[in-house]
């Protein structure tokens, strides 16, 4: 019996669908990523030091590291799959197959997909539908 992997993924969260047979299940997974932060180049009159946020280099290092973990703990539910597909939108379900290739050499079987969001049972029914096309 296949085993088959969908997810649906953004910065936010991710949706595992696990579907084996006639079987499935669901797993959300949140990324804990932080909202925006204040820009020092958004700065207003007024004492707003506290506002402030630190450079650039130091953000950006910072959400690769939550963004690592954030695929790493989605990659964590892959075992024993036959075949992975990922949708989502932006560009976070690419990022995803990158990482794969680069941190696991999870190269066979993916197939990634641009898509907006569902509801769980959307989704259910669109990895199904995938993989029985």
């Amino acid at each position: 019996m296949a085993t088959c992997i969908g997810v649906w993924i953004d910065r936010r969260q991710a949706i595992v669908v696990k579907i084996s047979g006639s079987e499935e299940s669901c797993v959300h997974v949140e990324s804990h990523m932080e909202s925006q932060e204040r820009r020092a180049a958004d700065r207003t009159d007024g004492p707003y030091e506290p506002l402030l946020v630190p450079s650039d280099t130091g953000r950006d290092r910072k959400e690769s590291g939550e963004l690592s973990k954030f695929y790493e703990e989605v990659i964590s539910h892959f075992a024993h799959a036959d075949a992975i597909y990922i949708c989502g939108p932006g560009e976070t379900r690419t990022q995803l197959k990158h990482h794969m290739e680069e941190q696991k050499g999870l190269t066979s079987n993916v197939q990634v997909e641009p898509s907006d969001r569902m509801t769980e049972p959307q989704l259910i029914a669109k990895i199904r539908e995938h993989f029985r096309g």
